[in-house]
């Protein structure tokens, strides 16, 4: 973060102020820039564009535990619902400025660097929990885990199966809820075969939590899918060893110990 200059400094300490914040996010090669004022902002070669927004206090811990803060936006806002809607779900990043709009020229200070790493509905409202890039430096997590499914996922480098030659483009038609989408072309595979897959529409992913013969259900609607548009589907996988086997013929690059026993001892009293 870069010091500030002794006129940031004065409207900072003003008793009369202007302050807004500045929002980026960035969800894989999506940004978006929003302002917490009522007028758009151009700064930094961006356009900010204004924004139900709201942030909580940013957390500095004394056992250096990270920095943390929230950040609350409208239910609608396309930043957060394409991050809450991604399915495999991949990290946000999320930087908060803070300028004075009586500044000449413009200067900003960093309030926030992190990632999203957690989010609640509440009402109308979203509330994204934040976590400092200092998250990613200390977080540690399992590569492989000792199980009887499967450790790749489907249509990952591990997996080594080609998106292009298992997914399906077709036009749907969309029922009331939005999350109804009927095909013919679904009709193909038995039921089941698309369950656990995703449905791409635009650059918005969703998760197929079921599938029967020309209809699939997503778990939550696309943001602006209507009927006689064109989707892409990948059927799902299940992880274990017999839909690797017989769904995909894939079983050279299954990664997953399906004969270890799941009776833990630990448990074994009383019996």
């Amino acid at each position: 973060m870069k010091n500030t200059s002794v006129e940031y400094t004065a409207k900072e300490e003003a008793i009369q102020r202007q302050p807004v914040e500045l929002y980026h996010i960035q969800h894989a090669d999506s940004h978006w820039y929003y302002t917490s004022g009522d007028v758009a902002v151009s700064f930094g070669s961006q356009t900010w564009e204004p924004a139900t927004v709201q942030r909580g206090t940013v957390n500095y811990d004394a056992n250096l535990e990270g920095t943390k803060t929230t950040v609350t936006f409208a239910k609608s806002n396309p930043a957060v619902a394409a991050y809450l809607m991604q399915t495999p779900l991949s990290l946000a990043s999320i930087t908060i400025y803070k300028l004075f709009r009586d500044q000449d020229p413009f200067e900003s200070s960093m309030l926030f660097t992190g990632v999203i790493v957690a989010v609640s509905l509440k009402g109308v409202a979203v509330q994204a929990d934040c976590a400092g890039m200092d998250y990613i430096i200390n977080h540690h997590a399992l590569k492989q885990r000792y199980q009887p499914e499967c450790n790749h996922t489907v249509f990952s480098t591990g997996c080594g199966l080609v998106e292009a030659t298992w997914q399906l483009s077709t036009t749907v038609t969309v029922d009331s809820t939005g999350t109804e989408l009927t095909s013919n072309d679904f009709t193909a595979q038995v039921d089941g075969w698309w369950t656990l897959g995703v449905a791409q529409y635009s650059d918005e992913q969703r998760l197929i939590v079921s599938h029967t013969t020309d209809t699939i259900v997503v778990m939550t609607p696309f943001t602006e899918l209507t009927t006689g548009e064109t989707v892409i589907v990948l059927p799902g996988c299940a992880g274990d060893i017999d839909t690797c086997k017989d769904k995909f013929d894939n079983l050279t690059h299954f990664f997953g110990f399906p004969f270890i026993p799941i009776d833990n001892p630990v448990f074994w009293f009383n019996k």
